[in-house]
This record gives C-alpha cells, sequence and structure tokens, in this order.
C-alpha cells in the first residue's frame, strides 16, 4: 500500500498541512526542518491516526495557535487523515481521525466526548461508490496491527539499537503475521469448536452419564488449554530474559580485563539454573507425595495397637485358619491329600482336617474381619515404608541444592562487587541490570515449574475422562458416527498446527536468506543471517559466534531487515523514518542509499514499496542528495511561520531557504559542491 495524501488540522504546531504524495514521486519523500518544526508531530499525527496513541504532553496534541485564535465557548476540531491506495489493484481507502475541543469560558481547552474515526473504501471502475465502513476499528486492525507498529513508525535515533532493544516479539509477530497465523488460529478455533459441538451430540445421545462426563471434560479442556497458554507465555518470558541476560554478559565481556570474570558468571548462571531447577522439582515432588500419603501415615500408629488385637483373636482362636474350607472339604469327599496319601474314615489326618473345618466354621466374625483389616494393614505400611524412603531422599536432596545455591551465590556476588567496583559507569549499570535479570529468570523458572505439574496432572485429567467418556458412549450407533467426524475434526487440528509451523519456518528462512544476501553488500566477510526460535536475529561466522558490528552496521541491518519485510514477503506498510541518518557514516549512507534505491525501483508496480525520511539539516546535506539522486526523491519542508515562531509550522516545497544561508548548502548554493 502507498500513501497518497496527509492532512493535518490542529495538531501540536501544525495548524494546518496538506501533503500531496500521488505519483511516482510520492515513493521516496524527504520531509526535512531543523529540530522543533514539526517533524516528530508530524509522525506523533500518524501514530494517533493509525494506532490511537496521542502525545504524552498535551500541548504536543491541540494547537496552540488554533486554541489561541478560538474564542471562548467554541470549538476546536484536531483532524489527521490519510488517503492510502491499497494493494488490492483500484481500491483507495481514507482513514480520518478526529477529536474536538471546547475552549471555556476559564480559557481551558476541554475534550468534547471521545476521538471520532471513519474509514471509507471506494473502488474504481464503470460504477465506483464510497463505502463508510461501519466498524473502522477492525479494519484499522486488520490492515495496521499494532504489534507491527515497529516496522511502520521508527526512531532513526534507535536504529542502532533495533535488535538489542526488546524488538523479538515485534518480529515474532511480524514474522506470524505473514506466515497467516492468525487465519490458521481461526480454523484451529472452529475445528475446535466443531469438535466440541459433535461430542456434545455423542453425549446426548448416549445418556446422562456420558452428558455429565462431557460436561466435567468440556471444562477440564478449558482448564488445560489455559494452563497450555500460560505455560507458553511463562516459557517464552523466560527465554526473552536469558536472552537479554546473554546480551548483557556478552557487553561484560568485551570490556577490557572482565572476560574471565564474565565467563565465570555466565558458568555460575547455568550451575544456578540447574539447581534452581533440581530444588523447585525435588519440593515439588516433596510435597506431592508428602501430601498423597499424609493420611495414611496418620493411621499407622494405631496399627500397633491391632496387631496386639489380632494376636489376642488367635491365642482365643477366633480368627479363621489360613486357609479355605471348601478346598479340605473337596479333599475329604476325595479321601485323598494334596500330597497323595489316602483320608479315608476314622483316619486320625482325615479327623484333623475335619477339626479345621470346624474352627473356620466358628471363628467370629470380628476375627475374619480382623484378618482382613490386618492384611490391608500390613499392605499399607509396607507402601507407606517405601514412600518414607522416597521422602527421606527428596529431604536429603533439598539441603543440598540449597547449599549449592548458597555457594553458587555468594561467588557470584563476590565477582558482581568486584566488577561494579571498578571505575566504569556501564559496568555498573550492566550489573545492576544482571542482576535485575536474575530475579526476573529465577521468578519465571519457578513460574514455568510450576506450571509444568500443573500441566501434566491436567492432562492426566483430561486423558481419564476422554477415556470414562469413551467408555460411557461405546455401543450407540449415533454416537460411534459423531466419533468418527471428532476423529476427523481431530486430525485436521494437528494438520493445522503442523502447517502453521512449517508456514513460519519457510518465512524465517525466507527472510534469512535475503538479509545476509544484502547484507553481505554492506560489510565484507564469510557470515550469515540467522533468526532463531526466539526471534533473535543473528550474524554469525563461519564457526557459529556471533560477528561484531558496529553502530552504523547495526542501522543498516535493521534497515535492511524492514526491507526485506517488505521486499520478499509483502508487508505493505510505508516505512516512516524520523531522523534517518543520525548515526551513520556517508559510507552507511551511500549504502543505504543504493539499497532503498534498488528496493523503490525494482518494480514500480507494487504499491507497497514507500520510503519517508523526517530528516533535519545536519542530516539531508547536498552530499546525500547526490547519494539518492536515481531515486529523484520529493523534498518538502516544515519551518516557522514568520510571525509565529515556536507556534505554527508551514510546509513548502523543495529545501527550507533559510539552510541555504548556512551549513554545507550556501556551499552548495554558490556552486562550490557539485
Amino acid at each position: 500500500m502507498k500513501i497518497e495524501r496527509i492532512t493535518i488540522a490542529n495538531f501540536g504546531v501544525i495548524s494546518e498541512l496538506n501533503l500531496d504524495l500521488s505519483g511516482d514521486s510520492g515513493d521516496l519523500v524527504f520531509l526535512n526542518g531543523r529540530n522543533g518544526r514539526g517533524k516528530t508531530t508530524f509522525q506523533s499525527a500518524l501514530r494517533w491516526l493509525f494506532y490511537n496513541q496521542e502525545p504524552a504532553e498535551s500541548e504536543k496534541f491541540l494547537s496552540n495557535l488554533s486554541f489561541q485564535n478560538a474564542s471562548l465557548g467554541s470549538g476546536i476540531t484536531v483532524k489527521v487523515s490519510a488517503e492510502i491506495s491499497m494493494d488490492q489493484p483500484g481500491v483507495t481507502a481514507t482513514i480520518e481521525r478526529t477529536q474536538t475541543f471546547v475552549k471555556t469560558q476559564e480559557g481551558l481547552p476541554s475534550r468534547v466526548g471521545y476521538a471520532n474515526l471513519q474509514v471509507s473504501t471506494k473502488s474504481s471502475g464503470v460504477d465506483p461508490f464510497t463505502n463508510v465502513l461501519p466498524k473502522p476499528e477492525l479494519w484499522l486492525e486488520k490492515y495496521f496491527p499494532e504489534r507491527l507498529i515497529n516496522f511502520f513508525l521508527f526512531d532513526g535515533e534507535l536504529m542502532k539499537d533495533f535488535f538489542e532493544r526488546n524488538v523479538r516479539k515485534s518480529i515474532e509477530d511480524a514474522v506470524k503475521e505473514i506466515a497467516g497465523v492468525d487465519l490458521f488460529d481461526e480454523a484451529r478455533t472452529n475445528l475446535f469448536t466443531l469438535k466440541e459441538s459433535l461430542n456434545r451430540k455423542i453425549s446426548k445421545s448416549s445418556g446422562s452419564k456420558a452428558e455429565s462426563i462431557n460436561t466435567d471434560l468440556e471444562t477440564q479442556e478449558k482448564i488445560h488449554n489455559a494452563i497450555t497458554k500460560d505455560l507458553s507465555t511463562a516459557r517464552e518470558r523466560l527465554a526473552t530474559n536469558r536472552g537479554l541476560k546473554d546480551e548483557v554478559l556478552k557487553k561484560l565481556a568485551k570490556l577490557e580485563g572482565l572476560g574471565d570474570a564474565s565467563a565465570r558468571l555466565k558458568r555460575i548462571d547455568e550451575e544456578i539454573l540447574e539447581n534452581q531447577q533440581n530444588f523447585l522439582t525435588a519440593n515439588q515432588e516433596f510435597e506431592t507425595e508428602l501430601l498423597r500419603i499424609g493420611t495414611t501415615c496418620l493411621l499407622i500408629p494405631s496399627f500397633e495397637e491391632l496387631k496386639a488385637q489380632i494376636v489376642q483373636a488367635e491365642a482365643d482362636d477366633c480368627l479363621p485358619p489360613k486357609f479355605e474350607p471348601a478346598r479340605i472339604k473337596q479333599l475329604l469327599d476325595d479321601e485323598e491329600c494334596i500330597c497323595g496319601s489316602p483320608l479315608h474314615s476314622g483316619d486320625s489326618k482325615r479327623n484333623k482336617l475335619q477339626e479345621m473345618i470346624v474352627a473356620f466354621s466358628v471363628a467370629s466374625d470380628v476375627g475374619k474381619r480382623l484378618e482382613s483389616v490386618r492384611r490391608g494393614s500390613e499392605s499399607i505400611s509396607a507402601s507407606t515404608q517405601t514412600s518414607w524412603r522416597y521422602l527421606e531422599e527428596k529431604n536429603e536432596a533439598i539441603p543440598k541444592y540449597e547449599d549449592k545455591l548458597a555457594k553458587l551465590s555468594e561467588e557470584k556476588n563476590s565477582i558482581l562487587i568486584e566488577l561494579e567496583g571498578q571505575d566504569i559507569d556501564e559496568i555498573s549499570t550492566l550489573s545492576g541490570r544482571q542482576r535485575e535479570l536474575d530475579s526476573y529468570i529465577e521468578l519465571d523458572i519457578s513460574t514455568v515449574t510450576r506450571l509444568q505439574v500443573q500441566e501434566e496432572n491436567s492432562h492426566s485429567t483430561l486423558k481419564k475422562l476422554q477415556k470414562e467418556f469413551e467408555e460411557a458412549s461405546k455401543g450407540n450407533q449415533e454416537a460411534e458416527i459423531y466419533k468418527r467426524q471428532v476423529k476427523w475434526a481431530t486430525d485436521l487440528l494437528a494438520a493445522a498446527s503442523e502447517i502453521h509451523s512449517m508456514a513460519i519456518q519457510q518465512v524465517r528462512e525466507r527472510l534469512q536468506k535475503t538479509v545476509s544476501e544484502r547484507f553481505s553488500k554492506v560489510k565484507k566477510g564469510n557470515f550469515h543471517t540467522v533468526i532463531t526460535e526466539n526471534f533473535q536475529v543473528q550474524t554469525l561466522t563461519a564457526d557459529g559466534t556471533e560477528l561484531p558490528l558496529s553502530e552504523g552496521e547495526r542501522m543498516m541491518k535493521a534497515y535492511i531487515f524492514s526491507i526485506a519485510l517488505r521486499e520478499v514477503i509483502g508487508l505493505g506498510f510505508p516505512l516512516i523514518v524520523d531522523t534517518p541518518f543520525g548515526r551513520l557514516d556517508e559510507f552507511n549512507r551511500n549504502e543505504l542509499a543504493q539499497v532503498l534505491s534498488e528496493f523503490l525501483l525494482k518494480d514500480k508496480t507494487q504499491l507497497n514499496r514507500q520510503v519517508i525520511f523526517l530528516m533535519h539539516d545536519g542530516e539531508y546535506t547536498p552530499y546525500t542528495r547526490k547519494h539518492f539522486e536515481v531515486a529523484k526523491p520529493k523534498e518538502v519542508y516544515l519551518a516557522f511561520e514568520k510571525g509565529f515562531e515556536n507556534i505554527n509550522s508551514i510546509l513548502g516545497e523543495g529545501i527550507d531557504p533559510e539552510w541555504f544561508e548556512t551549513s554545507a548548502w550556501k556551499d552548495w548554493a554558490k556552486g562550490n559542491i557539485k
């Protein structure tokens, strides 16, 4: 997509602006102006238009000039609009956001209601018409999702730290956006809803028991999905904090004389993480087992009294003999012992066996129950002894882990104190940041461990309910038909997840290849770009180590990555950057000019190729202009209106005339710069 026109009214220092960007001249736009003339206000206006983000300071929102000129009780409307050529041929959209203020009798601005957003679309053709959309916010979220704002509206001063700042989530969002994750998520949601509906039909056709189990099953699935989602989020947060910590350690390692201490810190951190994991797992297992056998343990002291009663019952011959009477009677009927001896009538052995049968028959009911309880108590005692041995092992291991953690923490603090003692502010800042990240990581590990246990328990409960539901609905012909449909939906869910993963991987690989190829033109050497599973963008040498980059090279890498999103996978946003060249030397400015020119001129049919740079007089020089000659940029400027300095800027074409009075533009005007 391409912005064809931008209109701003009563916003900050800009009381009126109408910027025409139609035609080829609007593909590359340089909006210039000295500091304070409204360049940042211009970008802030776009942030408000597309994302409803107001400036932090109220005086940078409502125009001072318009407010001063307004009479008491009258209204002033802040308005920003943009006309956009969409990626669909012949379709244009107009976005307009307004906010009305009134000047009170006390001479203060008062907001009237909420900001109003309107989006209308128009199609060219035989019967063109304008369609005012009923839900403009949804349209904006679809075409300008807030999660991709970092690849649309840039602050050039931060470009050098683009990949060191917490932008991994933005990179992940961009990759997932292009891979169509929302479509997969919607498909998975629809399939899950279908599966749920089919299970209800199965339960309804199978009776009340199946319906009751299915209700529990639906509840458990929601609980399990929520836990799984929380666990995924916690793992991502842990990976992010570990990545940030690695970056801190890398910076510490680069500082002279601190490499060994930094390396040891990293090893200590790895050991701490391992011991924390072991400690939390052992503690969790100890508590779980203790909870499981706690009630049983309360019964064990009474087992001794029970044994004494059983001994007394045996002495009183109240317990049944340890044999089955029916089996003995069968031997008497057969007149033959199991050893082969005859058992004839009047034989002493036969008489003894008959006495045993009589003894069993006269044994009391209490005796029989005592015998049963005795066997149960012996089984419980044996099981409890095994559990106590398990608990003793865990109880012995937990203090060892705690002791190890204490020693590692003591060593770590000693090293951090040593680092803080150096006369280098950066070391102190980095050390403090590391301690902060350590606390975050410790909390994250605890959260992940807790959620892992919850997920395992939830999964076990889910499997149990699924088995019960299967049994309760078995044998019902109608239910079996629905079950086949459920299996089909389940298989599709698995396939959608697999395709989703493949799509993300393909996008990642295409980005890696393009960034590597383009960056190799800026920095020579044997290296390649990798986008990790955690969406870190790393430039690695042949042996897998990260390539050190200068500030200018880091800026170029950020620009190249942003252009790759547009060029390779069709991210349709214009690229709008405030202070784009501040950290670039002449060499890298020339390189950026070549990259952007090639990007803009390669295929003029691509409407999504638009770049708008907002530059001050220290950035946009005759030399910078020369670098971009081939791309033929449109030059406009913002300058204070005479008589209204500091409160109103106006738009002009070309170069600000004041620039020709000083700096390199003065030499250019005299012909001293060709």
